[in-house]
């Protein structure tokens, strides 16, 4: 269920009642875990070429914290103008109601 509303801020009191989730990064299987450390050593030598540069690009977005298909479905967030103008994101955040589901 979507709630908007207009006000400038969330107040605390309300926010202190929500459970924050928290991203997890997924795990490589053994191989990928020994060739993405091999990668590294070698970016952090100078070493390595456009293809492991690129190689090591993928490796990096399949290690992207993510939330459970289960959590994102019963998590929320906001979506607030920062002070600086900008567009800003909260995401992750539980109503009590919700809290069993996004736990489990």
């Amino acid at each position: 269920m979507a709630v908007s509303r207009l006000d400038h801020c969330v107040d605390w009191s309300e926010k202190d009642k929500l459970t924050r989730l928290y991203p997890q990064v997924p795990d490589l299987s053994e191989d990928e875990a020994e060739e993405y450390d091999a990668l590294c050593e070698l970016a952090n030598a100078d070493g390595l070429h456009e293809e492991g540069h690129a190689k090591l690009d993928i490796f990096d977005a399949k290690r992207a914290p993510v939330l459970s298909p289960e959590q994102r479905g019963a998590a929320g967030g906001f979506v607030f103008v920062g002070h600086d103008g900008e567009l800003q994101f909260e995401m992750g955040v539980v109503r009590p109601e919700d809290r069993a589901e996004a736990v489990e």
